[in-house]
């Protein structure tokens, strides 16, 4: 047991109600501890992490400790992510070694192109969409989303050095980034190329769940 949980479980001084440990522990310097309740303790609620991270965030010193933190965070539950949280992690990749922002990611090209599936139609929102958090180096995992909703493609190039971190728990090959996508544009995509593209993303979660299902076979 580490510290931090020793310390949660028998210190009597500690509040009992997470909103206030959080800041608790901050206050002590305890920042692993104040950092492992906003990740695990706020259940999978994303939206009060979201929330724990806008009001505490500032309090954190260890960079790479709150950089990991808006990172779980975010792939807990990226839907609507607040941008101020999303400009402080921008922020903070500065410094963080690349080798572990961009860990899985393939290409060594120092101006990576990127899609993103969205029902943003209009081909004059281009400066709209480089507001979007997620984009992918795969175009299949873009055309997928585009298909699920009624939407388009988008295509654009970004600097490696601006990627605030490449993400691949989703198996989305997902792209995070803020105002750093440049030349974004809708393409057309052959109807043969996106239903090839359904058909791999189709056998990718296929080959998931089976994944998933080999675990669940060896922990039983």
């Amino acid at each position: 047991m580490s510290n931090s949980q020793e310390f949660i479980t028998n210190d009597r001084t500690m509040p009992t109600d997470n909103w206030l440990k959080i800041g608790y522990l901050l206050s002590i310097g305890d920042e692993k501890g104040a950092a492992k309740i906003i990740d695990f303790r706020l259940g999978n609620a994303g939206h009060m992490q979201q929330r724990a991270l806008l009001l505490y965030m500032d309090s954190f010193k260890d960079k790479k400790l709150l950089f990991d933190l808006i990172l779980s965070v975010y792939i807990n539950d990226g839907y609507d992510f607040p941008k101020k949280i999303i400009r402080k992690a921008k922020q903070l990749a500065k410094d963080i070694p690349e080798d572990k922002r961009l860990h899985g990611l393939q290409s060594n090209e120092r101006f990576i192109r990127v899609w993103r599936g969205t029902t943003v139609k209009d081909p004059e929102a281009a400066s709209l969409m480089r507001t979007s958090i997620s984009w992918t180096t795969d175009k299949a995992v873009a055309i997928f989303f585009a298909n699920r909703c009624g939407g388009v493609v988008w295509e654009g190039i970004i600097d490696r050095k601006k990627i605030i971190a490449f993400c691949q728990d989703r198996n989305e090959s997902e792209v995070l980034q803020h105002m750093s996508v440049r030349d974004a544009h809708i393409i057309d995509i052959p109807a043969e190329e996106w239903e090839q593209a359904l058909e791999e993303r189709r056998k990718a979660h296929e080959a998931s769940l089976e994944r998933l299902r080999m675990l669940c076979k060896q922990s039983n």
